[in-house]
């Protein structure tokens, strides 16, 4: 009889493991239903793109797709789940680093709460920006329904544009990816300052790091129209990094 695995990589680059038989702090069920979770929003959005393959031509540049959001409801709101859930995820996995190399406790938690937020947030931030930025300003709430004014002393001031964004954001296909913010709303002169970024893409892009066995399948091209990527774009970088 195979034997359960005694622990699981978490971060393959930066080898943060999870000791499956005597966890330190957390059981690794809900970060299991957390990753579970991200698979299955990136292969929905994954059969939509084949979808979109399938029945057009492909696209080089930058495609909107008018009125997505109602035609694709299910499809536009998983930009917000796989942004909250991805977030969540990464920020449990920064937190089983911290408690590996400290040993601490839920109180340990409590009496040391600016270490650990500071941790998971620079974690976070440092490898996938943009779906934390769509996270704070859309996922999360709509900007628009909780505006940083221009009398707070602590914070930048939310664009115009971005307000409008975070509830009215296009959808757009660049070289078979489906992709949020890649058009960007303008008011007064104040422009959205969202970043461009895909489900897949994103999904892909963090595979060999920490899910190396859930590969999403390809995009499947008709022969003699497989796309062209941009130079520069973080797409052709998604795709050099695996």
């Amino acid at each position: 009889m195979e034997l359960p695995p005694m622990e699981w990589t978490l971060d393959y680059e930066l080898d943060i493991r999870l000791d499956l038989r005597n966890p330190k702090l957390l059981h690794s069920h809900f970060i299991e239903a957390q990753l579970h979770g991200i698979e299955h929003l990136a292969e929905h959005v994954r059969e939509e793109e084949q979808h979109f393959i399938d029945a057009t031509e492909q696209s080089d540049g930058r495609e909107p797709m008018e009125d997505f959001a109602y035609f694709y409801p299910v499809t536009y709101c998983t930009f917000n789940w796989f942004a909250i859930s991805l977030t969540n995820y990464l920020r449990l996995v920064a937190l089983v680093d911290l408690v590996n190399r400290t040993s601490w406790s839920i109180p340990d938690l409590v009496e040391n709460e600016g270490v650990v937020n500071k941790t998971c947030r620079d974690y976070v931030e440092e490898i996938v920006p943009a779906v934390v930025q769509w996270r704070n300003k859309v996922a999360a709430h709509p900007a628009a329904t909780a505006p940083i004014g221009i009398n707070d002393k602590r914070r930048e001031a939310d664009r115009l544009g971005t307000l409008l964004q975070s509830f009215s954001c296009p959808v757009v296909r660049t070289a078979g990816y489906l992709e949020v913010a890649r058009i960007r709303w303008q008011i007064d002169g104040e422009t959205a300052d969202l970043l461009p970024w895909s489900v897949t893409a994103i999904y892909e892009h963090l595979t060999p790091r920490f899910w190396p066995d859930k590969s999403l399948r390809p995009h499947r091209h008709k022969p003699g129209k497989e796309p062209k990527d941009e130079p520069g774009t973080y797409l052709r970088q998604a795709r050099c990094a695996n």
